[in-house]
This record gives structure tokens, C-alpha cells and sequence, in this order.
């Protein structure tokens, strides 16, 4: 569970605190899933299998990402709107979640690619800041009540679950 102002990478010439420094020595070549930046907290898939990595965050395979994202002001049925037709972000990319479920000044979103920032980028094109994003669940694997700075080592059922997803030939998004 990273927390926030955590780095997600094995090295920062700023000096900030690495995700790094959270795990075990035995642990420590472990390689990062996709990356949350150094304001976002939540789930953070490590794995010693570069095929698996490369595989998890391929965007033919589709895998949900979902986020519980806390904004400044209340996320109304206009903007809700506007994210299932699509929004523009930065470098011209369109980010459309999939589900959004929103109440007050929160909302659940799932996304399928997690291109850079794309949660932050989506509402500030909308008009929103972000005050809190949280990682909940990649693919099968959900962060549940995981302490933050906390790791914990997958069962063999979820392991088994992230081959046997990745294992199947990608599949189109239509």
C-alpha cells in the first residue's frame, strides 16, 4: 500500500522517499506494476516476473484499475456525462472510465489503461482538483484494509489469477 509521497521508482536524484525503502532487502528487486504518482496512495502490484509486469500493464489485456478519487467540490451529472463520452488529457490522448459512481465530493472510477497521471489530468480538464487519489483494485488483486507502507505476498490463488488472465490472448475493448 503506498503511501503518499512515496516515489515508485529504485531511484530519486531529489532525494524523496522511495517505495523502496517500504520492503524487505529480500524484496528489494522486486519490479513496480504501473506507477502512482508521488501525490497517490493505494495499491502498488510488485513481481519478480518481467513477462508478468509487461503483460499487466499492456493495454491489450485490459485490466481494470479502480480508484476512489476525493475532489474539491461535488462531481455533478454534467462532468459524469462528459467522462463516459470521453475527455481529453494531456499529449491527446481520451480517457473514458468505464464505471463512475459518484456521491458528493467522491468518486469511484475504473479505467483500463492507467496512463500517466490520467485520473489527475481527466477531472482537471473537467474543472476539478484532486485532493485524494487512492488505488483500490488491479485486475483480480484489491488493496482491502491493507495499512499503508504495508506489503503483504499474494496467495497462491490470486498469483494463479494474474498468470491465468495474462496467460489468454488479449482481448479488444469495444
Amino acid at each position: 500500500h503506498k503511501p503518499v509521497e512515496y516515489i515508485v521508482s529504485q531511484d530519486d536524484p531529489q532525494g524523496r522517499k522511495l517505495i523502496y525503502e517500504l520492503l524487505p532487502p529480500g524484496l528489494k528487486h522486486f519490479r513496480y506494476v504501473g506507477r502512482l504518482d508521488f501525490l497517490s496512495r493505494g495499491l502498488l502490484i510488485m513481481t519478480e516476473d518481467g513477462e508478468l509486469s509487461r503483460r499487466l500493464t499492456h493495454p491489450d489485456f485490459q485490466l481494470e484499475r479502480e480508484y476512489h478519487v476525493t475532489l474539491n467540490r461535488e462531481l455533478g451529472p454534467r462532468s459524469i456525462r462528459k467522462m463516459e463520452n470521453g475527455v481529453e488529457i494531456e499529449g491527446g490522448h481520451v480517457s473514458r472510465p468505464e464505471l463512475i459512481k459518484s456521491e458528493g465530493k467522491t468518486a469511484d472510477i475504473i479505467l483500463y489503461e492507467g496512463k500517466k497521471r490520467e485520473v489527475r489530468e481527466m477531472m482537471k480538464a473537467l474543472g476539478y482538483r484532486v485532493q485524494d487519489l487512492l488505488r483500490l483494485r488491479y485486475g483480480p488483486i484489491k488493496l482491502d484494509d491493507l495499512p499503508e507502507g504495508e506489503y503483504r505476498i499474494l496467495s497462491k490463488e490470486e498469483q494463479e489469477g494474474l498468470y491465468e488472465i495474462v496467460q489468454e490472448a488479449p482481448r479488444p475493448r469495444y
